[in-house]
């Protein structure tokens, strides 16, 4: 079975700039890379059918390891302004005359698929069930617009007012005579509607010769298509579709489609898990992107080889909760105009005379001094920053809640962290989140409020924690926790959900993991 994937560029020129509907363009090329390395993982190697301005890039410049590289013509403008996005795909499927597998370059195999499905004669990632009517209001409008669908495919579209269609994040199969007969279907309904197409150039069309002309024609052929994942009316929300962006243990896939590859956490999922994976080429990414004038994403890596310059920011930036604090029970603006030290500030604080308002003061003080110390430190030392958020995603890799009682790993509160300990009562004062009222606090219960570096955005989180996340928090900092033996101390379901948050507070850079 041969493993192949399909890059077009339609820029001639700075083509690394493409961001190809990620956050920005070095996810696009983490993500090529990423899928490039696991498929060779599994298959040996991959080939890469491209056009020469695909190859210069993902060859020459940024290195990404495919073993074959087949250049293919710039033939595209041919059907500018058409929303055929999906056919130098069609292309690469019409060179093949061997069993293969195409995989799409955000689609990530973290596990082989099993040989039934690699031996089948057609092979899909899922058959999609169209609930949401994406499809049908798809067809609908193609039609009215004056689209003509081939016979076959209008009968199917006629029959069911619910659509379904074969996922072409992954596509592939033993029979090739069966792809020569689509891509023929494909051929026929683009040369006979591309005056059409061109007129209304609408994108969803590529989905629907690629992925439902697939389904209809194997249906009228009886063929069986052997999926990556089966079910009965997999819904185009997507909702079935495993999404978990931790760096623990991978299984199965992840299929970064459509928005989904806009989401922070994904991204930031790329760039970690390639940075694990193959650290020079994540570096090449970030170097060739920069030099192209990308504005990168993540600020640690905009900055790297740079001379770091701390802002310097007054007592009332620097306090600003504190200081609004201060100002509303004291009726006092004047005194943060007047150029008081942070000394002298906290006196004026500890000269308050009610107790309770004096404590809830100076604990604001605290929380936002320790703030701007980790950032100062952090912005001092961004490297050693990254380099421990780097080790706690290596020692998260071989984990996952089911796989915890296993390992006799120790976790620790990492040494870059503060915690202030407050009453739920006082929480509006002390935290920034807006979306404080959804937790459904109580007035006197202990609240943590964590801050925690962010080593890609070169800033400090604050973490709410109360119930459970606290209750972990404070069993940790009581001396650390061996994974295997909360499951002797707990009941199963317990200790499983105390895993869940310890595996979350090493991914917020909370807590460090400590190896035999």
């Amino acid at each position: 079975m041969r493993a192949i994937q399909t890059f077009y560029s339609y820029q001639q020129t700075n083509t690394i700039t493409n961001s190809a509907g990620y956050l920005s363009p070095e996810f696009h090329w983490m993500s090529i890379s990423l899928s490039c390395l696991l498929l060779k993982k599994h298959f040996g190697s991959v080939k890469l059918y491209c056009n020469e301005s695909a190859r210069k890039v993902i060859i020459d410049d940024l290195q990404i390891p495919y073993d074959d590289v087949h250049v293919i013509p710039d033939f595209m403008d041919a059907y500018n302004d058409a929303g055929l996005w999906s056919l130098p795909k069609i292309y690469t499927y019409s060179l093949q005359t061997e069993p293969f597998i195409h995989v799409d370059q955000d689609w990530y195999m973290f596990d082989k698929l099993p040989d039934d499905i690699l031996n089948g004669a057609l092979i899909g990632q899922n058959i999609e069930y169209d609930d949401r009517t994406f499809n049908r209001k798809a067809v609908d409008d193609l039609i009215a617009q004056g689209v003509v669908f081939p016979e076959v495919v209008q009968n199917a579209i006629d029959q069911s007012a619910v659509l379904e269609l074969v996922n072409a994040g992954v596509l592939g199969g033993a029979d090739i005579d069966f792809f020569r007969d689509y891509i023929s279907l494909i051929k026929t309904f683009i040369d006979e509607n591309l005056h059409v197409l061109k007129k209304v150039n609408d994108g969803r069309v590529s989905s629907i010769f690629e992925q439902m002309f697939f389904y209809v024609l194997a249906n009228e052929h009886h063929k069986h298509v052997a999926c990556c994942t089966t079910g009965e009316k997999l819904s185009t929300t997507f909702n079935w579709l495993q999404l978990y962006f931790s760096h623990t243990k991978k299984k199965g896939y992840i299929h970064l489609l459509a928005n989904l590859k806009r989401r922070k956490e994904a991204c930031r999922f790329l760039s970690n898990h390639l940075e694990m994976m193959a650290p020079e080429l994540h570096a090449r990414i970030i170097k060739n992107c920069k030099t192209a004038g990308v504005n990168l994403t993540y600020k640690y890596y905009n900055q790297l080889d740079e001379e770091q310059l701390i802002e310097q920011k007054s007592i009332a930036e620097c306090f600003n909760r504190t200081t609004y604090f201060y100002s509303k029970i004291t009726h006092n603006v004047s005194v943060f105009t007047s150029g008081i030290d942070i000394n002298q500030f906290k006196k004026k604080i500890e000269q308050i005379n009610d107790d309770t308002i004096r404590e809830q003061c100076l604990n604001l003080f605290d929380l936002e001094y320790n703030k701007n110390l980790i950032y100062k430190d952090l912005h001092s030392r961004p490297t050693y920053y990254h380099d421990m958020a780097t080790k706690r995603i290596a020692g998260l890799s071989v984990l996952d809640a089911e796989t915890c009682r296993y390992f006799n790993i120790g976790i620790k509160l990492s040494k870059e962290i503060h915690v202030t300990k407050i009453k739920g009562a006082h929480l509006s004062d002390f935290s920034q989140n807006t979306q404080i009222a959804k937790y459904d606090i109580k007035e006197n219960e202990d609240i943590g409020i964590i801050l925690a570096p962010d080593n890609l955005h070169l800033s400090v989180k604050e973490y709410i924690f109360f119930g459970l996340d606290l209750m972990v928090f404070d069993y940790i900092e009581g001396g650390g926790v061996k994974l295997n033996e909360l499951f002797n101390q707990f009941s199963e379901d317990y200790a499983l959900k105390i895993c869940d948050k310890i595996i979350l507070g090493i991914h917020f850079n909370i807590y460090d993991i400590e190896h035999e």
